[in-house]
């Protein structure tokens, strides 16, 4: 399923940008490429409306936006694999 090979994708993008031990967290992890907000939960429990061991993705212009997590999910306005290229090529 494309969807969670996009979340192991935003993960890979967020261990190289300093994501460590997120599951002891009590909030979601923060980071952002220059076109996407991004909100990983790995808490345990559903917070912030995210999913346990998912990814919010907000677009930061146009009206795109998606939760992904190793159970699925959807995005909305662009296709995962456009996505998944963004993150398989963000710094």
């Amino acid at each position: 399923m494309r969807v969670t090979e996009l979340f192991a994708e935003i993960v890979a993008w967020a261990v190289r940008n300093g994501a460590e031990r997120v599951d002891q967290l009590d909030r979601p992890w923060e980071g952002e490429t220059d076109q996407w907000r991004v909100r990983i939960n790995a808490t345990g429990a559903e917070v912030e409306n995210i999913p346990h061991m998912a990814a919010a993705l907000e677009h930061k212009t146009y009206l795109r936006f998606g939760i992904v997590g190793i159970n699925g999910g959807a995005v909305m306005g662009i296709g995962e694999d456009d996505l998944i290229d963004h993150f398989r090529a963000a710094p």
